[in-house]
């Protein structure tokens, strides 16, 4: 998987991240006015790429038991909670 970079202006698509072809924008820091990351404004298509990976991966989601969904989605909450959080903090701040 592609490493998220803050400054690429990614998308999140196919489960990996990639560059963007839209507009991208700059995110400004309020207390030092200095970029801090860029946004991406997904085009059309990137936006049609990733319904279209949500459409095929919607099936082996739904033959999924409520059971196995939550073991899963603990799993990926627990991974979140296990890294260093002070990029994510930083940039949501």
């Amino acid at each position: 998987m592609t490493r998220f970079d803050p400054f690429a202006a990614q998308i999140f698509v196919g489960n990996d991240y990639a560059p963007s072809q839209g507009n991208a924008r700059d995110i400004i820091n309020p207390s030092t006015l200095e970029p801090c990351g860029r946004i991406a404004d997904a085009t059309p298509a990137e936006i049609n790429q990733a319904l279209s990976c949500a459409e095929v991966a919607r099936p082996t989601w739904a033959r999924l038991d409520a059971k196995s969904r939550a073991q899963l989605l603990h799993a990926l909450a627990q991974s979140i909670e296990s890294v260093d959080k002070h990029d994510v903090a930083r940039l949501m701040t």
